[in-house]
């Protein structure tokens, strides 16, 4: 069995099924003549190691890359965390934006963590910009109430009269 070396896990799945199939099929289909069998035997169960350190090496190799991502992906939550309570709103944003990016690149995870350090890293993010649109909103409405006020001093301008008596005028 041939095998590339960019295989994802769902190749080396497939062929670990087929070299089982086949194994299966060593076995039920006997011995060979005495002084070939040990040889044959051999032949056989070297091509199946070396299937078998293949696939090995890969998943040893895909292990400490998604150990790697997660380890990217705790820096970026910690980052993260140290921003959440950030009153810098323009400054901040962008810089979450970028963390944001970097975690889009960063890698996958092992599926076994990869839901629990997304919402750490959506939990700060979310916290920051629901304190920020809070802010916006509160200052939204302060600038509403500002704008009524100065529309109802306009109009005591305008209905003003000067009486009599222009000290008090």
């Amino acid at each position: 069995l041939q095998y590339d070396e960019n295989w994802r896990h769902r190749e080396w799945q497939d062929a670990t099924q087929k070299i089982a199939a086949i194994r299966e099929e060593w076995r039920k289909t006997g011995p060979a003549p005495a002084k070939l069998n040990d040889e044959v035997w051999s032949r056989f169960r070297g091509l199946c190691d070396h299937f078998f350190k293949a696939k090995n090496d890969f998943y040893h190799q895909r292990k400490q890359e998604l150990a790697g991502n997660l380890q990217k992906k705790t820096e970026l939550c910690i980052q993260a965390e140290a921003l959440k309570s950030s009153t810098d709103w323009k400054t901040t944003t962008a810089e979450l934006k970028r963390l944001q990016e970097e975690w889009k690149t960063s890698g996958p995870v092992a599926d076994k963590y990869s839901d629990k350090i997304w919402k750490r890293f959506r939990s700060a993010c979310d916290a920051f910009f629901k304190n920020k649109s809070e802010h916006f909103s509160s200052r939204d409405k302060e600038q509403d109430e500002n704008l009524v006020r100065k529309a109802e001093l306009i109009s005591e301008i305008e209905n003003f009269t000067a009486g009599d008596d222009s000290r008090q005028a």
